[in-house]
């Protein structure tokens, strides 16, 4: 896949994320402009910072990919392990694997992206996936960030417009303010082990709808998305004040 169609998507993506965001904000009580120029610092701030600007965008289909190397039977040993496989060939290949995601992925690229982010090993000639989570790193601005941007904004939108015929997103906060600061990395990590399993079998939900799929038949794209933050409200992370007495 050249560079130029890797990118193409980028600018659409962009455009829907500001879009979206817009659909948020404009129900505030600033005018136009004062968003506009907030916006406008906004960005000015973020390049000043060092935001890396990069032609790079990561396609999610490539991350499809291991979903289906993990889940499809034909790629999969007796122990369900996926297997190693070569590059190009028929059933079972990296070639063939990529056909299901989508016809025009370069297996060699696919591997190459997998190798460079750590959740592949070559085995010989042959290629298999140590890791099933495929982590983003660095600047990189992606499509696949901007789309997680996009989804979380379009459920926000949908559930403030919806009408009464409409179901209701699924949309869940847990937050508590007053966790003390020298277990955040603790607890961080705490709930990144309960994410990561379920996130897991949701994904293998839906892969098992996608194998269900009948030959021409209309499909649509269902996601969930979780994330973690920390710092939305700065006042909490601040030590109550002791007062001295007067005596």
């Amino acid at each position: 896949m050249s560079r130029r169609k890797r990118t193409a998507a980028a600018p659409s993506m962009v455009s829907t994320a500001i879009e979206q965001f817009a659909q948020v904000v404009a129900r505030s009580d600033l005018s136009i402009e004062a968003l506009t120029g907030l916006f406008a610092d906004g960005c000015r701030a973020a390049r000043a910072t060092g935001v890396a600007q990069t032609e790079h965008v990561y396609p999610p289909k490539i991350a499809h990919v291991l979903t289906w190397w993990y889940t499809d039977p034909l790629y999969l040993d007796q122990q369900a392990c996926p297997l190693a496989l070569p590059l190009r060939g028929a059933v079972p290949s990296l070639e063939s694997l990529c056909r299901k995601v989508d016809a025009s992925l370069d297996p060699a690229e696919v591997a190459e992206g997998l190798l460079a982010r750590g959740v592949l090993k070559r085995i010989g000639r042959r290629v298999q996936p140590t890791e099933r989570v495929l982590l983003l790193r660095g600047q990189e601005v992606s499509e696949h960030r901007l789309r997680m941007l996009v989804a979380l904004l379009r459920t926000v939108n949908h559930n403030a417009t919806r009408t009464e015929e409409q179901p209701l997103w699924s949309d869940l906060l847990v937050y508590n303010p007053k966790v003390p600061a020298r277990l955040r990395d603790a607890t961080r990590e705490q709930l990144k082990s309960k994410l990561v399993p379920f996130s897991l079998a949701a994904d293998s939900l839906l892969q098992a709808k996608e194998r269900s799929r009948r030959k021409g038949e209309k499909t649509t794209n269902i996601g969930l998305g979780l994330f973690y933050f920390d710092g939305l409200d700065t006042t909490s992370e601040k030590s109550p004040t002791k007062r001295r007495r007067r005596t």
